[in-house]
Formats: C-alpha cells, structure tokens, sequence
C-alpha cells in the first residue's frame, strides 16, 4: 500500500494562496476525504490513527476560521498522551507555513489563518466543558465515557455545527463510539461515516511481524489490538487450558508462586520449571495461621533445592496481608519477591500467564494423573473470565462464588519462570579449548 499526496488550498487574509500537500496512507485519505461531519475509526495498532488525526485537522485549518478565534479541540483519555499529537501537529503546521505560535505549557496553538487549537484530558469530563466547538479529534474514544460526548462534546458542536473525527481500537460492542459507528453503518444517516482498519491495512507493520504477534499474543488480544475486532465484553480467558501439557526437563530450576490467605481463599503454591514451563507441583495450605503457611513454603523451597541443585526463585503477592508475610518470609531468611496488586498489575501478570499457556511455554505434567489440588487449579482456570470495566479496559476475575488463588499463584509462579530464564539469557558462556 503506497503512501499518496492529497492537495488542499490554504486561504486566509494572512496567508497568500497556496498550495498545501498532506501525504497519507490510501486508507487514511479514505477517511479525510469523506464529507461526513461525525466520522468515527476504528482501527488495529500502527495503522495511523494519530497521524490521521493531525492530518484532520491541518486541512482543516489551511482556510480561514470562519470567525475570529475559531476554536478546535484535541481530546486524550489523560494529558501525558496529548503531548505526541501535539508535537506532530506543530511540525506539520510549521512545515506548512500555518504556525502561528504554540505554547507547551497548555498544549495550545495558534495558526496564521485565525483557529485556536487546544488539547484536552478526559481525566475529568466537568472540566470540558465550554464554548462552542468548529471541530474536534478525540483519540481512544473506545475507552471514554458516554458522558463525555453525549454531555460535554456533543452539545458543544451544536451551535457551530461542529465536525467529529474519533480515532481508536475497539473495546467490545458498546459505548457512545460503537453506538456512532452502526448508526454510520445506516445507509440513511449522511451525517455519520464509520471506518473499519486491521492489521492488513496498515503500511507500518511488515506481514512477518503480525504473524509473529498472532503467533505470541493471545488469541483474544490479537483479535482486538491488530484486527480490530469488536469482541463481546466478557469471555472466558484460558481457551483449552486442559489440554496444555508440557515436558519437563531434567534438572532444571523451578519458580514458586504464592498467593497468600486464610480465611476466604486458600493460600496456593505453584511450582513451574524455568525452561519447560511445566507445572511440577500444586499446593493449597489449609486456612492455618500465617508462620505455619510460611513453613510449608520453607520445606518446598528446600525439596526443590535439592532435587535441582538451584534455589527457586519465589515472587508472591504481597497485597494487604502480604506486608506481614514478608517480615516472616525475611525471619526465615527466604528471598522472594513480593508484587502489590493493582488492577495494571493484575491484568498484566494474567496476559503474561495467557501467552505463556498459547505459546506453549506452561502447561501440566503429562500422562500423570492428576491430584485433586491440580484438578482444582485447572477448573479455576477453566472458569476465570474476563470483563470490560467503567473505563472499558480488560478486567480479569473469578465468577462470583469462586475462587481465583490457584489462578493468581500460577501467574506469579509463571513471573518468577520467566526471571529465572531471562537472567539464564544473560550468563557469560565461556567455551575452553
């Protein structure tokens, strides 16, 4: 797919007439070029989506606002992401002869044909509110608020019959964003225009590297960062979980996983080769007291220690009573390392867990029967879900009523495998001859 030049007019009293070349990709001049005043795209990673937004708005402001101090709006979901389109934007209109003056402080610009330009945080949709809006750009609009547009952005666009172009990736089928593209999908509606980009349009990512995140990614996060798929907004998370298996291998060293408790959960132990990623074992401590739940880890860093020759290397979660924990994990002289749960933490640790299981790099000792503490791990895998939250972001959880510690232990321990690798990566390798 070529890169293509689209010729605009610049006209203004302060501007001689010129003339103005913008070089776009053949789909992003698609949506440039369309007469909709409410455009809504949709698109895979590294398509374009921000250099599409500041091509927008430079044509727009190549003519003369039609009054003095015509005002556009560029809106982020925070303001450290408006910092890179406003960069780009003061390159273009520099580069165009259009830069009037721009100040970094608040992210505002000024051009020669009379628009005002200002970037905007969603952070806080009261703060939007204002005058009247020419036009406006509003970046991840999959992930902001209903709110925002039908109470803050939209009635400002009334008055001056305003132009929309929201750029992003899906987040599932819902939101004032979706709800703009089906109706841009309603042969009857000339005022909207829907666009529709994967992977396979974007000149910016080579074939090779897409079949490579396919291959490593999971199934769900492909589908929805690269090929742009409006994916239901709950689902189960580890597809075919039962069925993967993995070979151990002879004398390699083990990470344990912990995720401590004692009276709603158990406290579950994961034990999972570095190299093989093979869950060697699974434990599930009764709801004892904190010191006794502590020992049972000490005697299984000591068993695997000597059936490896390397201490194991243990990350457990040291959330709320984890503080605690860790002062007796230091009174027993244990090294571990302790992660804080957050929502970001969580989620990441369980995408990490997702592409360990479909890259084959975990799974369950083969042709052995199970124990009934690893049957019960594989179930609560088997039933842990995923759904959008408020903010339209992946969350990850048990159903109510289950449990999700095996889960979690199991992410961890798959945290403290890949430490082990990484840093068996970085050893000198030294051949005597």
């Amino acid at each position: 797919m070529a890169v293509t030049g689209a010729t605009v007019i610049a006209t203004s009293p302060q501007v001689k007439r010129s003339r103005l070349t913008l070089y776009a990709t053949e789909t992003q001049l698609q949506v440039l070029r369309s007469p909709a005043r409410f455009k809504v795209v949709f698109a895979g990673r590294r398509w374009g989506k921000t250099t599409c937004g500041v091509l927008s708005i430079i044509e727009k402001v190549s003519k003369a606002a039609p009054y003095e101090g015509g005002l556009g709006w560029w809106i982020s979901p925070t303001y450290r992401q408006s910092r890179r389109p406003f960069r780009q934007l003061v390159r273009g209109l520099r580069d165009a002869g259009l830069l009037h003056q721009a100040h970094r402080g608040d992210l505002s610009i000024t051009t020669n044909t009379g628009w005002q330009i200002e970037f905007r945080s969603a952070d806080r949709p009261d703060n939007l509110l204002g005058e009247g809006l020419n036009f406006v750009v509003i970046d991840e609009h999959a992930i902001l608020s209903d709110e925002l547009w039908y109470e803050c952005v939209r009635p400002m666009l009334a008055d001056t019959c305003g132009t929309l172009l929201g750029i992003g990736t899906p987040r599932g089928k819902r939101g004032w964003a979706f709800q703009l593209w089906a109706r841009a999908k309603q042969k009857a509606e000339k005022d909207y225009a829907g666009f529709h980009y994967t992977v396979n349009d974007s000149v910016f990512i080579p074939a090779s590297e897409a079949r490579e995140a396919q291959r490593t990614m999971p199934d769900r996060a492909f589908r929805q960062e690269f090929m742009a798929e409006f994916l239901d907004s709950t689902g189960a998370v580890f597809a075919g979980v039962r069925q993967r298996v993995a070979i151990p291998v002879l004398g390699e060293a083990v990470g344990i996983g912990v995720d401590w408790a004692k009276k709603v959960d158990y406290t579950s132990m994961h034990v999972v080769g570095a190299r093989s990623g093979c869950v060697m074992e699974v434990i599930r401590a009764p709801r004892v007291a904190y010191t006794a739940q502590v020992g049972i880890l000490e005697e299984l860093i000591q068993k695997w220690a000597k059936r490896t020759d390397v201490t194991p290397c243990v990350v457990h979660d040291q959330t709320g009573v984890g503080e605690a924990v860790s002062d007796l994990l230091a009174a027993a002289r244990i090294k571990a390392e302790g992660i804080i749960f957050t929502e970001a933490v969580k989620r990441e640790l369980i995408e990490e867990a997702i592409v360990a299981f479909e890259s084959n790099q975990l799974g369950w000792l083969p042709d052995q029967p199970w124990t009934e503490t690893v049957e019960t791990s594989v179930l609560e895998h088997e039933l842990f879900t995923v759904t959008l939250n408020a903010s339209n972001r992946p969350s990850y959880s048990a159903p109510e009523g289950a449990h999700d510690d095996c889960v979690m232990s199991l992410a961890l321990a798959n945290r403290a495998r890949r430490s082990l690798w990484k840093a068996s990566l970085r050893q000198p390798r030294v051949t005597i001859v």
